[in-house]
């Protein structure tokens, strides 16, 4: 049985106020927030898989969809 392959986004995340915030810049319309990284690393999936299946970059209704895999690049940098 074929798997999906998985599809790797690279999350920046930076702390503002009491939130970290996580990006993706290949899909710049999926952000997110969590009280932690791994907080805003788990909500930035989540996002991400919602704006995929908006821009209809996900496969046909019915087949399976491919895994996302979310890299946090660099450091957690803090803003105001």
């Amino acid at each position: 049985m074929n798997r999906p392959r998985e599809r790797t986004f690279t999350a920046y995340v930076q702390k503002v106020g009491a939130w970290y915030v996580a990006t993706c810049e290949e899909v710049a319309e999926a952000s997110a927030r969590g009280r932690t990284p791994a907080g805003s690393l788990a909500n930035l999936k989540i996002a991400l898989g919602l704006a995929l299946r908006e821009r209809r970059d996900a496969p046909a209704a019915g087949s399976k969809t491919p895994p996302i895999v979310v890299r946090r690049a660099g450091r957690v940098d803090r803003l105001a």
